[in-house]
This record gives C-alpha cells, structure tokens and sequence, in this order.
C-alpha cells in the first residue's frame, strides 16, 4: 500500500540527517544541516511513491532539511512553500548541543519555561496549533507537508486525547509519511491550542 495515500494532508519528518547520526539538536535554520547519504537514499526510494499521489502543494520548513527532503520525494513537484509556523523548536543556548543535554533542562522546566535565547514548549505549541489550523483549512489538496518529529508527536498525542509531551507517541521516524485528513488534522489543531491555554492558566 502507498503510505502517501488516503488523506488530504500528508505529514512527513525530513529525511536523517547528519545531526540525527551525532544526537545534535539544532533550531536555527540559519544553521543548514544536510541529510546523510542515506537519508537521501531513502527519499529517492520513496519519490516514486510520492509522484503517484499527485500533490497540488508541497510545504516544508525554513530548515535545509526539510527543503532538501521535499525536493528529493518530488523532483518535478509543486515548488515548496515555507511554512515557518512549523518549523523546529528555537533551543536558544542548547543550539548545536547534545540532545542528552537539551532533554535533561526540559525535564528539569516547565513548559512556560524558555532557554536563554529560545523559546518555550507552550510557545510552540501555540505556533504547531496555528499552522496546522492554517494547513487544514487552506492547503491544496492532496498535500505534502515536510516538517519536524515535534509538531506530527504533538499531533498524534492530540489526536489520542493525550497529553501532548507526555503522550504515547514519543518520537517520530525520519522519511515516514502519515496521510491524514483535514479534518483531523483541524481537530488536532484545537486541541493542541486547548491544550496551550489550559497550561497558560494554570501559571
């Protein structure tokens, strides 16, 4: 079966990269981090399926790999639209860092909590909960949206009925779509907003 079929919205994390390979975290998207060889070995193994979806639109990120990932599943595709509101989380300080690092300062924080420079969990969700609304109700059908593992997790928790960060879906492969439709995709849209206010009042 064609993973890139049966939904209006086609969710995918980019491709492995290099950072991926050093558990590096990196939020800047000044800083262009390039997929590995077989990151993009694997998006040339997927583009055939890709091309037979027929995307009207093709969204990604302002990170490389995200963009790098989008050109390789559709050569001859839509030209990608950036869609910054999805991009990864600003690590302020934690940029270019461990991930072992940056997951011990987040446990240690509350969501409404900042790194020096970055910006807060409950922040992003708010931007996750913004573009995925702004996707549903106006993307081109079928899309193909080319993001990061945090806001499809977020979905998915949200879609669940669970908490967002501390849900059942804990990380998201690199170079696996998730066809999904809109309405779902709005659905997890408010409640990722529900889940943001809920935690803003309680500051």
């Amino acid at each position: 079966m064609n993973p890139f079929l049966g939904g209006e919205l086609v969710l995918m994390r980019h491709a492995e990269t290099t950072y991926n390979l050093r558990r590096i975290v990196n939020g800047d998207p000044r800083i262009a981090v390039p997929l590995t060889p077989e990151g993009e070995e694997r998006c040339r193994e997927l583009a055939p399926l890709a091309g037979e979806a027929g995307f009207s639109s093709l969204y990604c990120t302002r990170f490389v790999r995200t963009h790098q990932t989008a050109r390789l599943l559709l050569p001859d595709g839509p030209e990608p639209v950036p869609m910054p509101e999805l991009d990864d989380i600003d690590l302020g300080d934690f940029e270019g860092g461990t991930i072992d690092a940056w997951r011990a300062w987040r446990h240690a924080h509350d969501v409404d909590e900042a790194p020096s420079g970055g910006e807060s969990r409950l922040e992003v969700v708010r931007r996750y909960a913004a573009g995925l609304a702004e996707l549903a109700a106006h993307a081109s059908a079928p899309a193909l949206i080319v993001t990061h593992d945090q806001p499809i997790r977020y979905l998915h928790n949200a879609l669940a009925g669970a908490d967002l960060l501390d849900g059942p879906t804990r990380s998201i492969p690199n170079a696996e779509p998730y066809a999904l439709e809109r309405a779902r995709v709005a659905h997890a849209a408010g409640r990722m907003a529900a889940w943001a206010d809920e935690h803003e009042q309680r500051i």
